[in-house]
């Protein structure tokens, strides 16, 4: 799927240093995209935005990852999320790894006839791509331009372990979400959510909401959805109108939830099991590591991040890349439970 992994400061400096072939590239939001696009014939590319990306043990928010694929790669953009099918999806592939529209109204749709129309035990790793903004916008490219609602696809015949965790913790609940519409949360226990939210937080916590910023408040109280036998799927509340919430990620009618609570030590070693389990699932040597990584668990660590990327590459032997991106929105399929969308999740990718 993939060979040689570089890391570009400039676009100027990719288009001169770039070798003949095709490539995944993985852009920092802030970079200068004004000539992203202009690509002579002899590259081919796909790629799209984040807010950070991810070389080695550092992130950026300026600069490029270029990751070359292998010739027996398949890959491209599905330009309506609405219409993957059995003739954009190759079968008999052993790895997908997508990269969608994480702000698509079409995001759950898309993963759940992705996962119907492959073998079982296909592995799938992504995430969501977007800015800082939370807008929705043109945000996936390949030689042609950008697009929105839609979805990246690479494929092979080698097998990826892959390894899920997050570190949150059960804090106030549960509750029930008793209405819900798309990424949005209008009511929990059949009141507003936003005031059960808020109220449930500041029972527990000396944080205002009408003395600070709402997310810098949600970025450290993340919701769960609880499963029978089964870890959370953390979902981030990124706005509120005073009523509802917004989240990155559905929640179903009637969901079981909490609010979560983490601190640095049990985010940062998640991160870590996160790796251990990806290597078990993995052939020595490893090529790869591929992380994505919620830019939320970056924006609550903050300077403690790095430890996080030190803790994962510590456990590989020195020579492997590392490379991958901070989202919105997290993609798996791990142990063959079915694809799930995870926000402030650690997904860690071996090949």
């Amino acid at each position: 799927m993939f060979e040689k992994v570089s890391f570009f400061k400039t676009i100027e400096t990719l288009h001169a240093e770039l070798e003949a072939g095709s490539y995944l590239l993985l852009v920092g939001e802030n970079s200068d995209l004004s000539t992203l696009s202009s690509f002579p014939p002899s590259l081919r590319v796909v790629g799209a935005l984040f807010p950070r990306v991810i070389f080695g043990t550092c992130s950026f928010d300026v600069g490029i990852v270029a990751v070359k694929l292998t010739d027996s790669a398949w890959f491209g953009i599905i330009k309506d999320m609405d219409k993957v099918g059995l003739s954009q999806v190759n079968t008999l592939a052993y790895s997908i790894f997508t990269i969608v529209d994480g702000f698509s109204p079409k995001l759950d749709d898309f993963l759940e006839n992705l996962f119907s129309i492959v073998p079982e035990e296909t592995s799938i790793i992504g995430g969501g791509a977007g800015k800082m903004t939370f807008k929705q916008e043109p945000i996936l490219f390949d030689n042609n331009g950008f697009y929105q609602d839609s979805a990246l696809i690479i494929q092979c015949q080698k097998k990826v372990g892959i390894g899920v965790t997050h570190g949150w913790e059960p804090f106030v609940g549960p509750f029930m979400a008793t209405h819900c519409e798309g990424h949005t949360l209008h009511k929990i226990n059949f009141k507003d959510a936003f005031h059960v939210y808020k109220d449930a937080i500041e029972k527990n916590t000396t944080m205002r909401f009408d003395e600070m910023n709402f997310f810098d408040i949600a970025k450290a109280y993340p919701l769960g959805i609880i499963r029978c036998g089964k870890d959370f799927i953390v979902r981030d509340a990124i706005a509120s109108d005073g009523k509802s919430l917004s989240l990155v990620g559905n929640i179903d009618m009637n969901s079981v939830i909490s609010i979560l609570k983490g601190n640095k030590e049990t985010i940062v070693g998640a991160s870590k099991e996160a790796a251990l389990i990806s290597q078990s699932h993995a052939h020595s040597p490893f090529s790869h590591i591929i992380l994505i990584d919620s830019i939320s668990r970056f924006l609550f660590l903050e300077a403690s991040f790095e430890e996080e990327l030190i803790a994962i590459k510590s456990i590989y032997p020195k020579e492997t890349p590392m490379w991958g991106a901070l989202t919105f929105g997290e993609i798996a399929n791990a142990n063959q439970e079915g694809i799930e969308f995870y926000n402030k999740t650690c997904v860690v990718g071996t090949l």
